[in-house]
């Protein structure tokens, strides 16, 4: 029986990651392969923000990515109970439940958005629930990278909402990543894939598909046939379109893990072997 590993081209979370979990229950023993690194930036611009009155200055916080909530937790460790108090009573707007989870472990209660799955479907909810004679803006804490859909929707709308952007991290290729891809690509070699080494391999962002593709084209030089191909969401699959003429077996219809492997055992189902 041959084994389809699948290349994770993220950093496994800690202790415990959903995608290692639903893809091991799936027979879909999974290699992660982190691609790239973060670091928080503008510090004592966020401490400022956060640690004054941002529940009367803002109207709520948009939080889209793990780093962002992350830098929100360095802050809320440093504040008083009162700026606490203050802090979590925002409500706050992000894309999935993953990210959901960790706002809620932050201590936060009004959660919004998280069903949406991507940015542009984001902006669209809040824009449905926004008061009319809500002025103040909403405070979007961002890395270096981020997509500008939410942004222009938001601002384009009747009414537009304002919108205060706020650069908390910036992202970077990995120094190792080439040495770690040729690593997981020779283990998965050695459990004798039905494809040649890697079943799957799949994409979390542009930014990772960028870096990946480019030692992936190494690998098809090689002579290794190509892996199929999922991403995360529709994002990532505009740009491997777009920018490498390369269209994803699977799109996950949510950004879950669950939705991931689904998406993959219904593409392994209708393509089977009679």
């Amino acid at each position: 029986m041959t084994t389809k590993t699948c290349l994770l081209l993220k950093t496994r979370s800690t202790p415990s990651d959903p995608y290692d979990a639903a893809f091991n229950q799936a027979g879909l023993p999974p290699i992660f392969v982190p691609v790239l690194e973060h670091a928080e930036v503008n510090k004592e611009e966020l401490d400022k923000t956060l640690s004054g009155r941002p529940h009367q200055t803002y109207s709520g916080l948009i939080l889209t990515s793990q780093r962002a909530v992350e830098a929100v937790g360095r802050v809320l460790q440093e504040l008083n109970e009162e700026q606490k108090t203050n802090l979590l009573s925002m409500a706050v707007f992000t894309v999935g439940p993953a990210t959901h989870k960790a706002i809620e472990n932050l201590g936060f209660a009004s959660i919004l958005g998280s069903e949406s799955g991507n940015g542009s479907v984001l902006a669209d909810y809040i824009m449905s629930i926004r008061s009319k004679s809500e002025h103040r803006p909403l405070l979007f804490l961002v890395g270096d990278q981020r997509r500008d859909i939410i942004i222009r929707k938001l601002q384009s709308g009747q009414p537009s909402a304002p919108v205060v952007e706020q650069l908390v991290y910036v992202t970077r290729t990995m120094s190792t990543f080439p040495s770690l891809f040729a690593s997981a690509v020779a283990e998965a070699e050695s459990r004798n894939n039905d494809t040649g080494s890697v079943a799957w391999i799949i994409f979390f962002s542009p930014a990772g598909a960028e870096v990946a593709l480019k030692e992936l084209q190494k690998e098809q030089e090689a002579g290794r046939r190509r892996p199929r191909i999922a991403t995360i969401g529709p994002t990532t699959e505009e740009y491997l379109v777009k920018e490498w003429k390369m269209q994803p077996e699977v799109v996950a219809k949510k950004p879950t893990a669950e939705s991931l492997v689904e998406g993959i055992l219904a593409w392994e189902q209708e393509h089977a072997q009679p």
